[in-house]
C-alpha cells in the first residue's frame, strides 16, 4: 500500500472520529433539544461510517494513477459525505412511507450510491466544482436571512437533500437505459443489450418506483413552504445535478462495458 493510500485512510479515520464525538457529545449535553442538529449530526456520522466502507474501495486504487492525486481524493471524500448526509436528510421530507419496503430501499440505495461513487471527478478542479454546486445552493438561499442562519440552514439543507436524491434516483435509472439505448443498435453488442435490459428492469422495480412513490407527493408540501427564489434555485439545482449525474455514470458504466459508437 502506498504513502497516500495509508495517509488517505488515516484521515478518513480521523474525520470518522470527530464526527462520532459531535454526535454522542451533542446528544449526551442537549439530548433532543433541537432535533434538526441530532438528525443533522446522525446523519453526518452514518456518512462517515457506511459512506467510508463503500467510499474507501472505489478510491483506493484511483491514487494509483497519476490523474488522480491526493487532493483529489480528499475532495471527493468531502463530496461523499455531503451527498451522503443531505441525501439521507432529504428523506425527512418525504410524503409518503414505503411501507414496510422502506427500510430496505434505503439499503438498496446506499448500495447503489456506493456504485455511484465510481463515477466521481478524477480531476481536483472538477471535484471542488461538484463541491461548489451544493454549497452554492445553500449561500444563494441564506442571502438576505444573515439574522435568521440557523433557523434557515438546517431545512434548506433537507430542501437540498431532497431535490438530490430525486436527480440521483433518476440518473440511476437512465444510467442503465442510455447505454441500452446504444448497444441495442450493434449486433455485436447483444449480450450486453440484454444484460442492460435486466438491469433496468432491477432498478426499476426495487429502486426508481419506490424512490418517486416515496419522494414525489413531497413535492406538494416542499413547493407550499418554498419562497419563488427557492423554486427557482431548486429547479436549476436539479437539471445541473441531473445532467452531471448522467453523465458521470453514464460515461462510466458505457467504459465498464466497451461500448463505442
Amino acid at each position: 500500500m502506498s504513502t497516500y493510500n495509508k495517509l488517505f485512510i488515516a484521515f478518513i479515520v480521523l474525520v470518522f472520529i470527530a464526527c462520532l464525538i459531535a454526535a454522542l457529545y451533542y446528544s449526551v449535553a442537549f439530548g433532543n433539544e433541537n432535533e434538526q442538529m441530532t438528525l443533522l449530526l446522525v446523519s453526518l456520522f452514518i456518512s462517515s461510517f457506511i459512506g467510508s466502507m463503500v467510499f474507501i474501495p472505489s478510491h483506493l486504487e484511483f491514487l494509483e494513477n497519476k490523474e488522480y492525486n491526493f487532493g483529489t481524493a480528499i475532495s471527493n471524500y468531502f463530496l461523499m459525505l455531503i451527498e451522503s448526509t443531505i441525501m439521507l436528510l432529504g428523506f425527512s421530507l418525504s410524503g409518503e412511507e414505503a411501507g414496510w419496503y422502506s427500510q430496505w430501499f434505503l439499503i438498496v440505495l446506499y448500495l447503489f450510491f456506493g456504485m455511484h461513487l465510481f463515477s466521481y471527478p478524477k480531476l481536483l478542479n472538477d471535484s471542488l466544482l461538484a463541491l461548489m454546486s451544493h454549497i452554492m445552493f445553500i449561500a444563494l438561499n441564506l442571502i438576505g436571512n444573515s439574522d435568521k442562519v440557523i433557523e434557515s440552514i438546517f431545512p434548506l439543507i433537507a430542501k437540498e437533500g431532497y431535490i438530490f436524491a430525486l436527480s440521483l434516483i433518476i440518473a440511476g435509472f437512465l444510467m442503465f437505459f442510455i447505454p441500452w439505448i446504444k448497444s441495442r443498435k450493434m449486433l455485436s453488442q447483444k449480450g450486453v443489450s440484454n444484460i442492460l435490459v435486466i438491469y433496468s428492469i432491477l432498478y426499476t422495480l426495487f429502486i426508481l418506483i419506490p424512490g418517486l412513490y416515496y419522494l414525489i407527493p413531497g413535492l406538494e408540501n416542499y413547493s407550499q413552504s418554498a419562497s419563488t427564489r427557492l423554486l427557482i434555485l431548486s429547479v436549476l439545482y436539479f437539471i445541473y445535478t441531473l445532467i452531471k449525474k448522467i453523465r458521470g455514470l453514464t460515461e462510466e458504466l458505457i467504459g465498464f462495458i466497451s461500448i463505442e459508437d
